[in-house]
């Protein structure tokens, strides 16, 4: 076995442990592809970085190594733990709660309880603020051991019960970014192909580096004006979407991929409304240094349920793709009555999706189909995509049940692969029709 064979041989299990992703651009001596772990790099056969990009990467981590990246800053963790003294926040979460499509409250059940519970007391404090002075006022425990406020706190307390809970999953179900999706951050930032800030990351295409701009200002400034803004899904940290964010930047797309700390829901009343998207909008365009961009809205999971509604009410976005949604009527926007500029919708879903498949079962898949618009929608299917293969996170990573992981390191380089190539010529495409149709007009 020569020096070489022998070298890649004993890479493979060391990109496998940790969960290092092949990317499709660029190889590093014909052996080791760009975008794993720079540990090989310089060449264990030559011992010198492999090319521009390597040596850049090498040279900032002082020699070699990991440089490691913090999924979280920690000025953006305080930040966040401020916006959570906020009642706007609070009631964003609580209505996501109520219109959860997995635990359904009976809201009217519910507050016809609570007026049961209160009113009494209510009546009995008023009575007692108007009492004459010197009259006696009408102690309250007897209202409280009564057996109409009894039976009030018991039909209550399983409300409040579950409303406890759904808003403990917020802190306790809360996912990680994978070691992959960190290391692809890492590698970007070291390029100068990805800016990071607090509400979003933004990651540049590669075809448009300005060598100039780049050596003035140290990081490279992109030439192309389609972008595509994505939408994470329920508990997910954007930064789980980094490798398949770089993909699609690979493919020449400006990609802008949102954060919705602290809550990390794609809610109307948690950063994901209209004013919100325009402002993020905007700050992207700043960071790329462009401005009326093309932009494309991509979302996954509940951020593609979002992403229905803000495509139907903002006019800026042409092409809506959307990733792993499940079919809940309820969440989802009807698209079949919006003329949006006649752009086209793409929906990519998985076979094993544990979500599409709770929606499927409940019967809602033929309501959600009747939604958009059949002469404008395509539908795609990934054969044993699963939904948390939309992104670098585990679905099974608070659930104790890592033995049923339905997707390994490999499946999930390949689903995003998947994904990522047909989002990219659906958007190619698009953006090929419009062309030509400008040029007839």
């Amino acid at each position: 076995m020569s020096t070489q064979a022998a070298a890649s041989n004993t890479m493979i299990p060391t990109l496998a442990a940790n969960e290092h992703h092949r990317r499709r651009r660029g190889r590093c001596c014909g052996r080791q592809e760009f975008g794993t772990s720079h540990s090989h790099c310089p060449c264990n056969e030559c011992h010198q970085p492999c090319d521009d990009d390597h040596r850049r990467i090498y040279a900032l981590r002082g020699g070699g190594g990991d440089a490691g990246v913090e999924e979280t800053p920690t000025w953006w963790k305080v930040a966040d733990g401020i916006m959570l003294l906020f009642p706007r926040t609070w009631y964003g979460i609580l209505r996501f709660v109520f219109e959860s499509p997995f635990v359904p409250i009976d809201a009217i059940a519910m507050l016809r309880s609570l007026a049961c519970l209160v009113l009494p007391v209510v009546a009995i404090m008023v009575l007692n603020s108007c009492c004459l002075p010197g009259e006696a006022g009408v102690s309250l425990l007897p209202a409280f051991t009564s057996p109409w406020m009894l039976h009030s706190a018991y039909q209550t307390f399983p409300y409040m019960k579950q409303i406890s809970q759904q808003i403990a999953k917020f802190q306790t179900g809360r996912f990680s970014a994978l070691p992959g999706a960190l290391t692809v951050i890492d590698e970007r930032v070291g390029l100068g192909r990805l800016q990071r800030s607090r509400r979003l990351d933004v990651y540049f295409p590669p075809d448009s580096h300005n060598h100039d701009h780049q050596r003035q200002t140290g990081r490279f400034g992109p030439t192309s004006t389609n972008g595509v803004l994505l939408l994470p899904g329920a508990l997910v940290p954007h930064s789980a979407y980094a490798e398949v964010a770089a993909r699609l930047s690979d493919e020449g797309f400006a990609v802008a991929v949102v954060s919705f700390e602290p809550s990390r829901l794609a809610h109307l009343h948690l950063g994901a409304d209209a004013r919100s998207i325009r402002k993020i909008i905007l700050k992207a365009e700043k960071i790329l240094g462009h401005s009326n961009m093309r932009w494309a809205l991509l979302g996954h999971s509940m951020g593609s349920l979002a992403a229905t509604r803000i495509w139907a009410e903002l006019g800026s976005f042409r092409e809506l793709v959307l990733w792993g949604t499940g079919p809940f009527p309820s969440a989802a926007t009807d698209l079949t009555g919006v003329k949006n500029r006649g752009s086209d919708i793409l929906l990519i879903q998985g076979t094993k999706d544990t979500i599409v498949q709770f929606g499927i079962s409940k019967g809602w898949q033929s309501t959600f189909e009747a939604m958009f618009p059949k002469d404008q929608t395509r539908w795609h299917w990934i054969e044993n995509g699963t939904h948390d293969g939309f992104a670098s996170y585990d679905e099974y990573e608070h659930q104790h049940q890592l033995q049923n992981r339905s997707i390994g390191l490999e499946e999930r380089r390949q689903q995003h692969e998947m994904a990522c190539n047909v989002t990219s010529a659906f958007l190619q495409g698009a953006h090929d029709q419009q062309n030509e149709y400008s040029k007839q007009n």
